[in-house]
């Protein structure tokens, strides 16, 4: 793959792309970054991993994926260019992002209450996006969430993103640990099933364990149905107790104890982010003072 120039892939579809490097896998799917030859620009090639025996199921589900993606496309949200076919399967071609996943982020060390509360209020801007669009992403956990050098959140991966048509479905995909109880059943749901998600990933963040943390997939659904997140010890401050609170208001397991919208949790995530500011800066001040912006935002 190594082997072609700019100039022969230009020569056929076939060879449109210029694979750099492996980025990484997951599940059935593998990304590389590439050169696009007809616009010079690097993109990430998301395709099936180990290849593609049968090309016409793995399009048609790179074309949900992607008709997804450009239904929910905004500034939180991973742009998607289409998908093409190439070294014979079809390929999902991705905005190439510099940064890591919370996953990443997360492995390498704790990321502080203040952190974790900048990217849950991003995460939840971009799931306002998505919801608005009709969609459900039915897969957010830290893997799925990047973080560009700039610390803006980009949500990934809409392999599971489903319409109201298609909330039917039988079969359960995710991680289990991150899935709400309503999917694990099969019943109905809904958007508040990706608050679910968040406020999984929100504890997550701020008190740095899963709140179903389990050593076998069985354990994790047993602890999502019928366990609530263990107490964190020690919450000495009031953004962290207030950041638990919310955390498991949205882990309620059902639907209507959490919050209703991805702009509910936004916006009582900003609350506390000023709270914290007035504590700080004027400890004795009742009067509302305007939250500073800080890096994260300035990059946003």
């Amino acid at each position: 793959m190594h082997g072609h120039t700019v100039d022969e892939d230009r020569r056929t579809n076939e060879n449109r792309f210029w694979l750099v490097s492996r980025m990484g896998s997951g599940g059935t799917a593998v990304v590389y970054e590439a050169v696009d030859a007809r616009s010079f620009r690097r993109v990430a090639l998301k395709g099936l991993r180990g290849g593609c025996t049968n090309p016409t199921p793995a399009r048609r589900a790179l074309e949900h994926e992607a008709a997804a993606m450009h239904a929910a496309r905004g500034s939180r949200i991973c742009r998607c260019y289409g998908v093409e076919e190439c070294y014979g399967q079809p390929w999902l071609v991705l905005e190439r992002l510099v940064g890591c996943t919370l996953q990443a982020r997360l492995a390498a060390g704790p990321i502080g209450i203040c952190a974790a509360i900048d990217l849950a209020a991003q995460i939840a801007s971009g799931l306002e996006t998505i919801h608005r669009a009709g969609l459900v992403h039915s897969d957010i956990k830290p893997a799925n969430v990047f973080i560009t050098e700039s610390n803006r959140v980009k949500i990934l991966d809409f392999g599971l993103a489903t319409t109201a048509a298609e909330r039917s479905v039988d079969e359960v995909l995710g991680t289990a640990r991150y899935i709400s109880p309503e999917r694990i059943l099969r019943a109905p749901f809904d958007h508040r099933s990706d608050l679910f998600s968040l406020g999984a990933v929100l504890y997550e963040m701020a008190f740095g364990r899963s709140p179903f943390a389990a050593a076998t997939t069985a354990d994790a659904i047993f602890k999502v149905l019928d366990s609530d997140p263990p107490p964190v010890a020690g919450l000495s401050s009031p953004t962290a107790r207030t950041v638990d609170r919310l955390a498991r208001t949205l882990l309620d397991k059902n639907p209507d104890g959490r919050c209703q919208s991805a702009a509910e949790v936004r916006r009582a995530l900003t609350r506390i982010q000023r709270s914290r500011f007035r504590r700080i800066n004027h400890p004795t001040s009742h009067w509302p003072v305007q939250t500073p912006r800080s890096s994260h935002d300035a990059a946003a």
